[in-house]
């Protein structure tokens, strides 16, 4: 019998701190509701409307739709901007890409250009070849060449 005298204490002490709970929460409201009341002049203003006149749905349902109209309009402007910028930056990131390509182009040109004069120069040596050997054969430094008057 002390156990269900426990239990019933138990569960009275238990129902008592939610009753405690219970009032110091409806307390809060009250005070929040009182001064919300102070502020809107009266608690009548707080309260929401029950009913909503049928003549005033038409003009709420333009306010809305102006509204949704009004931002669909800021997205379009916003969007047309980020879209705007983004090309600005792609035309600034083309530019560069293209005068990157230029700058290598050019330079591959360069060394090509070297390269053939190089090959040209071996040609060129390559034709005066038999003239060294002449001149390196004749004792004086001169070629001899084949005289045009006649004598020999």
């Amino acid at each position: 019998m002390s156990e269900v005298k426990e239990n019933v204490q138990g569960e009275n002490s238990s129902q008592n701190n939610q009753s405690k709970e219970t009032k110091k929460i409806v307390d809060a409201f009250s005070k929040a509701m009182e001064g919300l009341s102070t502020i809107f002049q009266g608690e009548g203003n707080i309260k929401p409307v029950k009913q909503l006149n049928s003549s005033s749905v038409p003009t709420l349902m333009q306010e809305v739709y102006k509204e949704e109209e009004e931002a669909l309009a800021k997205r379009f402007k916003d969007g047309a901007k980020a879209l705007m910028v983004a090309k600005i930056a792609y035309d600034r990131c083309i530019k560069q890409q293209e005068a990157e390509m230029q700058k290598a182009k050019n330079k591959k040109m360069k060394e090509f250009t070297q390269e053939a004069n190089k090959l040209v120069g071996l040609i060129a040596q390559i034709s005066e070849l038999p003239q060294h050997y002449a001149n390196a054969l004749n004792p004086e430094g001169t070629s001899q060449e084949p005289s045009t008057d006649g004598e020999e």
